[in-house]
């Protein structure tokens, strides 16, 4: 993993399209703020990105009922993940949390802009 790199690992994203949660491979940047995912770990090491998040500005939330899910809401939308367990979970709000806060000055929009431009089905966290 490089040091740029917040997180990376398997999480579960609920999807509308099929109604149902898709597992998918996400790796978190925290010097881009970006977090991408793929459809799976292989496709990751071929650089075949199914969307990312830009962090700067989102909000994340948990759910007291359930200890594996939470939220990550940007641009207007809400996008729901699921871990493995409470651990996992835990891990991924705290690499999360990190980036955005790392995030809250204003940054190279262009940059972060400019990562995202390749991907089908990606969101943007806030109006930049």
């Amino acid at each position: 993993m490089s040091a740029s790199r917040g997180l990376e690992g398997p999480l579960s994203k609920w999807t509308n399209i099929v109604q149902g949660w898709q597992y998918r491979w996400f790796v978190l940047d925290k010097e881009s703020g970006l977090l991408s995912y793929y459809t799976s770990k292989e496709k990751m090491m071929k650089g075949s990105r199914r969307g990312c998040l830009r962090l700067r500005g989102a909000v994340i939330g948990i759910d007291d009922e359930d200890d594996s899910t939470f939220t990550i809401s940007c641009d207007n939308k809400t996008f729901n993940f699921q871990a493995r367990d409470h651990e996992e979970r835990d891990s991924w709000i705290g690499a999360l949390e990190d980036t955005i806060e790392h995030h809250v000055q204003p940054m190279k929009v262009r940059q972060a802009a400019s990562l995202c431009t390749t991907t089908h089905h990606y969101a943007r966290s806030t109006r930049v």
